[in-house]
């Protein structure tokens, strides 16, 4: 199906470098990626809600808790 989409500017360059990444035009890359979230979500893998004015990842029980300090260490060893 063809359409015209308006994507906001980080979505687009994440598509665009997806579909680099693995040989495909920018259609099919969004496609897919809209598919493998809708699959995750129908799975209750992960559950998108709202909190307050921000959408929030809920992981499944059990899921290993990532702090802010182990976040700022992995983006320091980039």
């Amino acid at each position: 199906m063809r359409t015209t989409l308006t994507l906001g500017d980080n979505a687009f360059a994440q598509a665009q470098t997806y579909a680099r990444a693995n040989a495909m035009r920018l259609g099919e890359a969004v496609s897919e990626l809209i598919e493998r979230g809708m699959q995750i979500t129908a799975k209750g893998e992960v559950t998108i809600v709202k909190k307050g004015d921000f959408y929030v990842f809920q992981s499944p029980p059990g899921t290993p808790v990532l702090t802010s300090a182990q976040v700022r260490e992995m983006m320091d060893a980039e």
